[in-house]
């Protein structure tokens, strides 16, 4: 604990609260027997995707950005509509890509 220490006062009032909820039968029970359960389904989707091979969100990037450059040419609705699918893909798998690494880089797992 980095800040100052609880005063005697504090501790004993402390104390009192921890033996009322100790007190507690049931409470005591489920705090003693908490354990994290599995992810959501967002967490493992992001698991999931953060998994992906790194080529993956590449040929997606090469991908849209050749369709970008083909949409003023096409003037079509249709090639606008799946440079913009792609490209929403892409950035959500490298917003998942990055979830994942800093979840695991500091420690800990992604689970919402």
């Amino acid at each position: 604990m980095d800040g100052p220490t609880l005063s005697e006062r504090e501790l004993r009032i402390l104390a009192e609260i921890e033996e009322e909820l100790r007190a507690d039968g049931k409470l005591d029970r489920e705090l003693s027997t908490m354990h994290p359960g599995l992810p959501s389904r967002a967490g493992r989707a992001v698991q999931a995707a953060g998994r992906v091979s790194p080529a993956v969100p590449i040929v997606l990037v090469m991908l849209s950005l050749s369709l970008a450059l083909a949409a003023p040419h096409d003037h079509t609705v249709s090639a606008l509509v799946v440079f913009s699918v792609i490209w929403a893909s892409t950035v959500l798998l490298l917003g998942a890509r990055l979830a994942v690494h800093r979840a695991t880089r500091a420690g800990g797992d992604y689970s919402d």
